[in-house]
């Protein structure tokens, strides 16, 4: 569909569910309608086909009915029954894609700036992404030791001048980050 509007500011915080994005909801929403209207055709025509069946079968125990007139009957109500089961995947189908025209955060985060612009035709595919939301709380950081300074952990650890964490006491630990000029960050947790 159409790309209509942004609905958060680039770089802001959003949170999980917030409208980000809407897409033109109308060609959705007349689909919606049509497979609604084919649900109700499909279910009067599988209530027709019913009672059709209804109607011979007890001409067809007296045998005043052919047995192929009875099988077309039969075959009748199961063909109304497939439709209303077909025209009911179709109406879920018209649901979600309408409701895929409001485009709403994933998890809570920063939101990065969008990648299409208002007016853009966007469809499902490689192309379809209009923004990134990193999630920053909890936030993980992963960070390459060199040898030598694990080694000199290691050493420190053994000798008693450095204490390890236990697996358990990981989650409450206090650490400082120490940048590379030295400094340290000034977030501690």
């Amino acid at each position: 569909g159409i790309l209509e509007r942004r609905t958060y500011q680039e770089g802001s915080r959003v949170k999980a569910g917030q409208l980000l994005f809407v897409i033109d909801p109308k060609p959705y929403a007349a689909q919606l309608q049509a497979a609604e209207a084919d649900l109700a055709r499909a279910e009067a025509q599988s209530a027709q086909a019913r009672r059709n069946l209804e109607r011979v079968k007890p001409l067809a125990g007296s045998k005043a009915l052919s047995q192929r007139e009875y099988d077309e009957a039969v075959s009748a109500a199961e063909s109304g029954a497939a439709a209303v089961k077909q025209a009911q995947a179709r109406l879920t189908e018209a649901r979600l894609n309408l409701g895929y025209t409001s485009v709403t955060a994933p998890v809570s985060g920063l939101a990065s700036r969008a990648l299409r612009s208002e007016g853009s035709l966007v469809a499902p595919g490689q192309d379809s992404l209009l923004t990134t939301v990193s999630q920053v709380d909890p936030l993980y950081v992963n960070f390459g030791v060199s040898e030598a300074e694990q080694r000199q952990m290691l050493k420190a650890i053994g000798s008693g001048d450095a204490i390890a964490a236990k697996p358990k006491e990981v989650q409450a630990a206090t650490i400082a980050l120490r940048l590379s000029d030295g400094t340290v960050y000034p977030h501690k947790g």
